[in-house]
């Protein structure tokens, strides 16, 4: 599961939530993303939603601290709080849905067995009101009890 949410992590960065925010090149900012990333590494992701509250601290419009707050309380199966944050961060940005949908598509033409991929897109499907889109996807993980419970 660590793997998989790092994999998200990394999906929603590329999507272009970086510098969004004036204040996401901060050095103070970039030292709490780091530690949120170590904190997930280390499989801590109680410790890594601290460093990114940290980081809406600094900088209460920063999309990618919401939209990393939003995958890893998915992955926690807070699914309300997941909703909340990830909708936070599209409201922020809204070229995060697209542009991780776009991620996601190409990650699966590579390979259409992704399980990371799979769910990923699952998820964007989700925050666009799609569930049963985001089923099709999640169902291919096992993971249709997370669509039913969102």
């Amino acid at each position: 599961m660590r793997t998989a949410i790092l994999l998200l992590v990394s999906a929603f960065s590329l999507a272009g939530a970086r510098g969004q925010s004036s204040a996401t090149s901060s050095p103070e900012v970039q030292i709490h993303f780091r530690r949120a990333s170590a904190a997930l590494n280390a499989g801590a992701p109680a410790k890594a939603m601290k460093e990114f509250l940290e980081v809406l601290g600094l900088d209460p419009g920063n999309a990618e601290a919401y939209a990393d707050l939003g995958i890893v309380a998915f992955h926690q199966r807070n699914y309300s709080q997941a909703l909340k944050c990830l909708s936070s961060a599209v409201s922020i940005d809204p070229s995060l849905v697209k542009s991780a949908y776009v991620h996601d598509r190409r990650a699966l033409r590579m390979d259409p067995g992704s399980a990371q991929a799979n769910l990923s897109l699952g998820k964007v499907l989700m925050m666009t009101g799609q569930p049963r889109q985001a089923m099709t996807y999640n169902n291919r993980q096992g993971e249709d009890d997370v669509v039913r419970n969102w």
